[in-house]
């Protein structure tokens, strides 16, 4: 739900250009709304591996899924999408074209609000959901950079 109103922001056009250049917010906005709605899709298709083989919603029944590589790709799913939703390395190459053609009040949210929210929901679920199975997603965790 946070995405949509992120998708409108970053096509808003600057007014800082000299009258008569390119503005780049529109590629900007289309830029982060494909990585958007692809990350998204990863996303969600790793939680539909994770919930259909845990059996449930919850946290806790998730947490007591017994280890399947399956499960695994689930869980590595849900990383790839998260990372690309926080915009960490090598999941990033929306950050730049965007950050360049949104308005600087825009980026300084976009910067900050949408990250720290992926980063709550990553701490919540991997240390709560998938703490069992941390010799899968630690190596993993580990080989992304911010």
């Amino acid at each position: 739900m946070m995405g949509i109103p992120l998708y409108i922001l970053a096509t808003f056009a600057k007014t800082d250009h000299v009258v008569g250049r390119d503005q780049n917010a529109p590629e900007a906005g289309l830029k982060l709304y494909l990585i958007g709605a692809a990350s998204t899709a990863i996303t969600l298709f790793g939680m539909s591996l994770v919930v259909g083989l845990s059996g449930s919603t919850s946290i806790a029944a998730i947490a007591g899924t017994a280890p399947t590589p399956l499960f695994a790709l689930g869980i590595l799913m849900v990383l790839a999408g998260m990372g690309f939703k926080i915009g960490v390395a090598p999941f990033h190459m929306w950050v730049p074209d965007t950050y360049q053609g949104s308005s600087t009040p825009f980026v300084a949210f976009l910067s900050v609000a949408p990250k720290g929210a992926g980063l709550a929901a990553l701490f919540t679920l991997f240390h709560l959901g998938f703490a069992a199975h941390a010799s899968t997603w630690t190596p993993a965790l580990l080989g992304l950079t911010t």
